[in-house]
């Protein structure tokens, strides 16, 4: 029996006349006896609607849940974070520049002290530096973007793995970004990208099988802190024990690589072309910054690369730093990733570059 009509059972019976008292005990029966046909349709809403609440309790709590897993990609929440604030400088770059720029150091060594933030994170590719870079803060003057040659000539978005951490962790692709990304990349574009966050972070399960290889890489190295790469934003990789001699040899054998292709995929060119110019809409200045190599990585036909890529700015209006050769072979734990004394010197080296004396 509905509600409806069990307030219509009520009403008919309060309105019988007293000469029909048999008649209202009758009406007062089925009523009763409706009450106990209803007490089971009224558990079984209650228990529906307790489990919808759990479910949407469940749902809500994902985000918080998702955030407090620790992996290599949980320090893109805190760069975010750190970009509402209001930072002066912004470097981009993946874990080598995690490793090569110590912010704090940079900010001491340029005029008037501005205050630089380090916005790097593993696997950070041009492109989705790309995306971060163009909606910084109205307070950053500077947007440096390190990026391989490698990447330049690679016609690809960067690894799907990487947009959708990115979603999970909050950001929201605007319709301009989502624009000019179809315009670089057409179908290429992951479908990751505009996935809801959600809807994302379901999908990130990579996030909770990494918990195991986080903490085995932190047995492995001790000289890497894990609560430092995820929180600290002027120089998240301190690295101070170098590979053993074999391994090191074994990577340099994997790593050294021949770029096939142009110097700048059509991609990545109409994305540098598009930064620029919000760069000079905001009076910002954007530099590609070139990152240090160990000697033995060098890319063969690096010179002519660098003539390309230094023309294709002056066309555009930013800036190019080389610092492939700024550190020392013996200052690289592995053949990418400079060494706490690296990383001074290199460090120094961009702020000189800054200064405009280098």
């Amino acid at each position: 029996m509905s509600e409806q009509q069990v307030w219509t059972a009520a009403a008919q019976a309060a309105a019988l006349p007293a000469a029909a008292p048999a008649a209202a005990a009758g009406a007062a029966a089925n009523e009763s006896g409706g009450s106990r046909h209803r007490s089971p349709d009224l558990r079984a809403l209650a228990l529906l609607l307790a489990i919808l609440l759990g479910v949407a309790a469940g749902v809500l709590a994902i985000p918080f849940a998702f955030r407090h897993i620790p992996n290599d990609l949980s320090r893109i929440a805190t760069v975010y974070a750190a970009l509402r604030g209001q930072p002066a400088i912004v470097v981009f770059g993946d874990s080598r520049t995690e490793a090569s720029v110590d912010a704090a150091q940079l900010s001491a060594e340029l005029p008037g002290r501005p205050l630089a933030y380090s916005a790097a994170w593993h696997g950070q590719k041009f492109s989705q530096a790309f995306a971060i870079a163009r909606r910084v803060p109205a307070s950053v003057r500077i947007v440096v973007v390190s990026v391989s040659l490698q990447d330049l000539a690679s016609p690809t978005p960067g690894e799907p793995r990487i947009w959708e951490a990115m979603r999970a962790y909050g950001w929201d692709p605007d319709p301009a970004t989502l624009k000019t990304m179809r315009e670089a990349f057409g179908g290429a574009v992951p479908a990751e990208i505009t996935r809801s966050r959600v809807g994302a972070i379901v999908a990130a399960r990579w996030g909770v099988r990494q918990l195991a290889d986080t903490g085995l890489r932190a047995l492995i190295r001790r000289d890497l802190r894990l609560d430092r790469e995820r929180n600290d934003l002027f120089f998240p990789t301190a690295y101070t024990q170098r590979v053993a001699p074999a391994a090191f040899e074994g990577m340099l054998r994997v790593e050294r690589t021949i770029i096939v292709g142009p110097t700048i995929s059509d991609a990545k060119k109409h994305l540098l072309a598009s930064l620029a110019g919000i760069a000079r809409e905001r009076h910002q200045q954007l530099v590609l910054l070139i990152p240090a190599a160990h000697s033995r990585m060098m890319i063969v036909d690096h010179e002519r690369r660098m003539a390309e890529l230094r023309a294709f700015a002056a066309q555009h209006g930013f800036g190019v730093i080389d610092a492939s050769r700024w550190v020392a072979d013996d200052d690289f734990i592995d053949p990418l990733h400079p060494s706490v004394n690296g990383a001074r010197t290199f460090t120094s080296r961009l702020a000189a570059a800054m200064r405009g004396e280098d």
